[in-house]
């Protein structure tokens, strides 16, 4: 009698360990499906065709873990515009914006800072793999004007 109680047991537990890792894979999908369709945005002109060229650089067989977009962003931000006018395109654009001044450049002894705005934002992500955009403005934190752009996709997995 005993015998059959404790294989119940065990075939219940094994049950309920199966229906829980069912549970976890479809969490996991649905969480990659999500961030995978998350990467277009109204309005963000800017984001989605700089996402389209990195896409098409890898599936075309492109290597490496970063994809230069410069070219793509200097459609969008000129030589010559206003910082005010930089940020402004890349917020619309669903970036974070990091500016520094003079004054931050000359506190931070530890961090070289080499640009006068940092922009960031992040495509798709997942615990083992991700894939973000930078940007950088301005060849030091006292530049006047946007005077040097450069831009990457940067795809990181462990």
């Amino acid at each position: 009698m005993e015998e059959k109680s404790t294989s119940k047991l065990i075939c219940s537990v094994f049950y309920v360990l199966k229906l829980t890792l069912l549970g976890f894979f479809a969490i996991m999908i649905v969480a990659c499906i999500e961030t995978e369709n998350s990467n277009y945005q109204k309005g963000a002109t800017m984001r989605n065709e700089i996402i389209a060229y990195a896409k098409a650089f890898w599936k075309s067989g492109g290597k490496g873990p970063q994809v230069d977009v410069t070219h793509v962003v200097e459609k969008y931000i000129k030589m010559g515009d206003s910082y005010e006018t930089a940020k402004e395109i890349l917020l619309k654009n669903g970036f974070s914006v990091r500016e520094y001044s003079v004054e931050e450049a000359a506190k931070r002894k530890n961090v070289r800072l080499t640009s006068r705005i940092v922009a960031e934002t992040l495509i798709e992500g997942s615990w083992w793999d991700e894939k973000n955009i930078q940007i950088f403005l301005g060849d030091s934190p006292q530049s006047e004007r946007v005077d040097s752009i450069l831009a990457k996709v940067n795809y990181k997995t462990i």
